[in-house]
């Protein structure tokens, strides 16, 4: 709760509030806010107000009126020449000097360095508090004490302390010795480039500077849900997380949670402890593992959070996951302790079951928002796209500050961003891995490629691949060529262009059919007869929606083809997606396919004695590459590969939203394990609001920011709900209690989206004077004006309402301030007090309403069966309509419960008439108005028709 504030100081703070409004409705009076009145006419102005007077009659046996304290101390911290130090300032020049009491630096928790005034009555004040000496300082007249934050503000309103200050920490300034950390961008960006790529100065998570104050806790664990990860890999076996429950391999689960010999996590691809299988390849994951926290050893790479560990647990592997194994995952991690989810993975269906495990978790639940270029606000993405509190989502940035050109992103959906483009970490030690393949068949020949021929990165080496491969295939000048493009699927590229440049520049003559979509069969047998070769290219197209890329039809096709003589150039990343077990991938390929999560490599070498000897190097990468090896060599060699590397080369550049992931996971764990009290949603709105904005994030992501680690492990994490960033506003209501004397604010965070109007009604208990307000997403704290954007403050009364419609998504803070007295609220978002006309679309027809719009009367009218439905927040709602002599009566149904029938008849037309009103407790309520076929009993001739101009709610 709140540190204590007396009457008088609540009443100055928020007169300065009332000031500054009455100030900024006028014209020239107040130019700059209340900051801008000098001392002595904020005073006059307080004394003279009516309740301000009542309370400094009531104090006036007090010397020091401490109403002057609070003043000038409000006025200093809204100076921000003066944000790091506080001065108390008095009536007369003897200062108490307040350091960084709720500042950024960081400090041992409820330790204070004290000075006294009087030394004689300091015992007494340390004993009137509870406080503990723990230590008299070389320093005169100074003490280390132990005491909370609201004691330490106690004492500086009490005026008994001379100085004091918290007891700061201070560390040796961070360095690292890691080979590779210039490679690093996304920790130091001095506008080096990578990969050709020329970085932006300052573009990057000022991870050095964090590390001045937390390079992690080892309490703090980040749950790895993704593929397996290399635990032994040099830069990774000192942060991975070890269950000192368990023994190792006794075959037995020692610690009872169902999992035996669980020693550093859990296999639910395989159903095992190897958290790791090379054979699987398991290269995302220990990608992602290594930014999260690569060893600072003075090898390779270092983590963001180098001191945290981290739990693999296996979900994916060569044929993806499941729901049920991802949802085992996060049972495991909350079980065994980890506090953060990192879930590099997404772009899946909206699935129920997936999103209560994750919201049930409590954990943070940190994903990508996927790597398809969309705005996922329009065509969601899940995991990312669930509006769960508990979950952050990420898009990813490149080393110039933009947004990747592969990220999603959604203005609405996708929370922050982070470094995601050419991301040097650790990958396995690895045999060569295969990239595409020579085969004979029957009579013919294939080339299967599975980078694709547009994924080559150099014009020249793309061409002389080519043309290699038409070379083997036999191809020649005169030879007729069919070219099939397959990549008609909405998330690709067209690359037809791509391959009849090829074939141009080969001299080849061809026809060209396309695809329809990505759920119609390719050209059949008979066509393909017609050709010598065929050339058929997938693109991005990567099957989906319960279907495969190549059809069975097509399978089935090309096998005849092929074995009857043809020959065939197969290419494209997941040309073999979802039939890695098919009779033509396993038989007529004579491939083993495993799924490639990420396999990013650079550089492709050619193997001797094939279609490829002699390369030493194309430039040919694509983020889903797939690993292929021969099953039967005397039909299927490999002709090209990435070379394999060992643990001394196991570091390589991966790209997409699943390496952007980590860092923001990664933060969230320096967060904690500086503020371990914290809740998932706090961490994650400390993230949001410190994060460093970037202009091309504008509109494209909640916060608009790119996470910066140092920002965020600086922050100030809040005084519970009695400052920013409050609490979850959850489930539309929100009950407690204020005094206006000892707990003035409670503070909600509310997320809105661009657009989103924000109803707000409070109801207090009699006797209490409490206002409202909304602070925009920049605001750091309630105790000030600045920053608000939305208010109510009705005198005499906690009869609140406020309306507000957020111009940008992201982030805002609802404020209930406690102006006087003591006691209960309720805090309800919904439509609050005002007018709502026929045309609001709040209210819900049902039936033939007819709009009427003359010079008298503007409202619907309804001569049949039909409702209209409104919700409201309030204690009184009225219907008002028009009278005239072709109505007849209307049910009113509160709640659903039929409370009246009143009458809309009159002789003579009657306008802007209160048809019925009603008194209800402060809540939501619905009220239905419904036709009831009735004409009235006094009318001789009438109509049953009604109608309606709209609803009138207050709150009193």
């Amino acid at each position: 709760m709140a540190f204590c504030k007396i009457r008088i100081l609540s009443n100055l703070n928020i007169m300065k509030k009332r000031l500054f409004y009455q100030n900024m409705k006028g014209e020239n009076q107040l130019k700059h806010g209340y900051k801008a009145l000098s001392i002595a006419a904020l005073s006059a102005a307080l004394l003279a107000s009516p309740v301000a007077s009542h309370y400094v009659n009531a104090e006036t046996t007090v010397k020091k009126p401490k109403a002057h304290v609070q003043k000038l101390r409000k006025s200093e911290w809204n100076k921000p020449e003066r944000s790091g130090v506080k001065t108390l300032l008095r009536n007369n020049q003897n200062a108490a000097q307040i350091l960084d009491l709720k500042g950024q630096h960081p400090k041992v928790k409820d330790e204070y360095l004290v000075k006294f005034k009087d030394q004689k009555s300091a015992k007494k004040v340390k004993k009137s508090h509870k406080m503990k000496t723990l230590k008299k300082l070389s320093a005169p007249k100074y003490e280390l004490i132990h005491m909370t934050e609201k004691t330490a503000k106690k004492l500086v309103e009490e005026g008994t302390v001379e100085s004091i200050q918290p007891n700061y920490k201070y560390k040796p300034l961070a360095t690292t010795d890691e080979p590779l950390f210039n490679k690093q961008w996304a920790l130091e960006n001095n506008g080096q480039s990578i990969n050709a790529q020329k970085g932006a100065e300052n573009v990057d998570l000022d991870a050095v500077k964090a590390w001045d104050i937390t390079k992690g806790s080892e309490d703090v664990i980040v749950a790895d849900i993704d593929t397996g990860v290399d635990i032994n890999h040099p830069d990774l076996k000192d942060s991975i997380w070890t269950n000192k429950g368990e023994i190792p391999d006794n075959g037995t689960d020692d610690d009872g949670n169902g999992y035996i010999d669980d020693v550093h996590g859990w296999d639910f691809y395989n159903r095992d402890n190897t958290v790791y299988d090379k054979k699987q390849g398991d290269d995302h994951g220990t990608h992602v593992t290594g930014i999260l926290a690569a060893s600072e050893n003075g090898k390779g790479v270092v983590g963001i959070a180098p001191r945290i560990k981290v739990m693999p647990l296996k979900f994916l592997g060569p044929q993806g996951g499941t729901s049920a194994m991802a949802i085992d995952a996060i049972a495991y991690a909350k079980k065994m302790g980890a506090r953060i989810i990192n879930a590099s993975w997404g772009s899946g269906p909206n699935d129920p079951a997936l999103k209560t495990a994750i919201e049930n978790s409590g954990m943070l639940f940190v994903t990508a928002a996927g790597n398809y270029g969309w705005n996922i606000d329009d065509k969601p993405s899940y995991p990312a796209s669930f509006d769960s509190p508990n979950i952050l989502s990420v898009a990813a940035v490149d080393n110039s500050g933009k947004l990747a050109s592969y990220s999603n992103y959604g203005a609405n959906s996708v929370d922050i961003a982070a470094p995601g483009t050419d991301i040097m970490s650790t990958v396995p030690a690895s045999a060569d891995i295969g990239v595409a393949a020579e085969i004979t068949a029957g009579k013919g020949k294939v080339i299967f490629n599975d980078l694709g021929f547009e994924n080559f990165k150099v014009a020249a080496e793309r061409k002389d691949a080519f043309n290699r491969a038409i070379d083997y295939l036999g191809v020649k000048s005169d030879s007729k060529i069919l070219l099939v493009e397959d990549d008609n699927e909405f998330m690709s590229p067209d690359f037809l262009p791509v391959y009849k440049a090829l074939l141009d520049g080969a001299g080849l003559t061809y026809d060209t059919v396309s695809v329809d979509d990505v759920w119609s069969d390719g050209p059949n047998l008979d066509k393909m007869k017609n050709y010598d070769a065929v050339i058929w290219f997938t693109g991005e197209e990567n099957g989906g929606f319960n279907t495969t890329t190549l059809k069975e039809a097509d399978q089935q096709n090309l096998m005849a083809y092929v074995k009857e003589g043809g020959s065939l150039l197969l290419t494209g990343p997941d040309s073999l997606d979802e039939i890695n077990d098919s009779e033509f991938v396993k038989s007529f390929l004579h491939l083993d396919h495993q799924w490639g999560w990420g396999m990013i490599k650079s550089t492709a070498k050619g193997k001797k004695d094939t279609a490829y000897d002699g390369v030493t190097s194309y430039s040919a990468y694509h983020r889903w590459v797939d690993a292929l090896s021969s099953n039967d060599p005397s039909h299927t060699k490999i002709d090209l590969y990435y070379p394999g590397n060992t643990y001394a080369n196991a570091y390589e550049y991966y790209s997409g939203t699943s390496m952007a992931v980590p860092y923001v996971a990664g933060a969230a764990a320096l967060v904690w394990g500086e503020h371990p009290d914290l809740t998932a949603e706090q961490v994650s709105d400390i993230l949001q609001r410190s994060g460093k904005p970037l202009a091309d994030l504008d509109g494209k992501v909640k916060s608009g920011k790119m996470v910066d680690a140092y920002n965020a492990v600086t922050a100030d994490p809040g005084d519970g709900n009695n400052d920013i960033p409050g609490i979850p506003f959850k489930n539309d209501r929100f009950d407690d209690s204020l005094d206006s004397d000892n707990d003035t604010d409670d503070v909600l965070k509310v997320d809105l989206k661009a657009g989103e109007t924000l109803n707000l009604a409070l109801h207090g208990e009699k006797g209490t004077d409490y206002d409202l307000y909304v602070f925009d997403r920049d605001a750091k704290t309630v105790d000030t004006s600045s920053g608000i954007t939305a208010y109510s403050e009705n005198e005499g009364t906690s009869a609140e309402a406020v309306t507000f419609t957020a111009k940008e998504a992201g982030s805002y803070y609802i404020d209930v301030y406690a102006y006087d007295g003591a006691g209960d609220y309720t805090l309800i978002r919904g439509n609050g007090p005002g007018s709502y006309d026929d045309k609001s679309e709040k209210i819900t027809y049902k039936g033939d309403w007819q709009s009427i719009d003359d010079d008298n009367v503007h409202a619907k009218k309804l001569e049949s069966s039909g409702t209209a439905e409104f919700t409201f927040v309030g204690t009184n709602i009225a219907y008002k309509s028009y009278k005239d002599n072709t109505q007849g009566l209307a049910n009113v149904y509160i709640d659903n419960k039929l409370v009246a029938a009143p009458s809309l008849y009159s002789k003579t037309p009657q306008y802007d008439q209160v048809i019925f009103s009603k008194d209800v407790s402060f809540g939501v309520h619905t009220v239905r108005i419904e036709w009831a076929g009735k004409r009235d009993p006094e009318a001789r001739r009438s109509h049953a028709d009604i109608s309606l101009d709209g609803f009138v709610v207050t709150n009193q």
